[in-house]
């Protein structure tokens, strides 16, 4: 090996090629194929799910997934109460929140809600864009209360679009039972066995 450069078995040889390059496979082959389904998966996926609206405007929000190193940052820098889940889960949510939207009805659009920052998220900027009451300049709200004041402080609500979002971003495993239509509106079962 030399002082300057790679080690000789590194070297490739004129005329040769290394494994695992681009070039290396068939377009039609399974490792082609693979190759493809991997830069597929590392593309950012990103869900979007309708939330309450706000009077007669209608809302929706656009989550996307978290790197590793962005979860790794969140769980080293986090002062979560372990015995608060919710909250918890709400912190990692809150981070995956990617923009929330209204609909424009006039113009018939959904436009992004934005401060001069950029798009904004569950988070005390959120509170200031749409004017909630703060008893001091310097208070911010938690992320737990934005969520919940945008849920109209429903907590079943916001617990089943918690657990929608993280079905669909692979967190949790979705079990579509007997009781649950695939749209996850409630359905009647049937009533359940007497005991005893």
């Amino acid at each position: 090996m030399s002082a300057n450069g790679p080690p000789s078995d590194l070297i490739t040889p004129p005329g040769f090629h290394i494994g695992g390059t681009s070039k290396d496979a068939a377009p039609d082959s399974v490792i082609a194929q693979l190759r493809r389904d991997v830069r597929q998966r590392r593309a950012s996926k990103s869900i979007t799910f309708d939330l309450p609206p706000i009077g007669s405007t209608r809302l929706r929000v656009t989550y996307g997934t978290l790197g590793t190193d962005e979860v790794e940052r969140y769980v080293a820098s986090a002062q979560v109460d372990t015995t608060r889940p919710l909250s918890a889960n709400l912190e990692v949510l809150a981070r995956a929140c990617r923009s929330i939207e209204a609909y424009d009805a006039a113009d018939e659009k959904w436009a992004v809600l934005e401060d001069d920052v950029g798009p904004v998220t569950f988070d005390d900027r959120l509170t200031r864009l749409l004017g909630w009451e703060r008893p001091g300049e310097d208070f911010r709200y938690p992320i737990r209360e934005v969520y919940s004041g945008m849920f109209g402080d429903d907590g079943f609500a916001l617990m089943t679009h918690f657990t929608r979002v993280a079905q669909a971003l692979g967190l949790v495993e979705a079990d579509v039972g007997a009781d649950l239509s695939t749209s996850g509106s409630p359905t009647r079962s049937a009533q359940p066995p007497r005991s005893g």
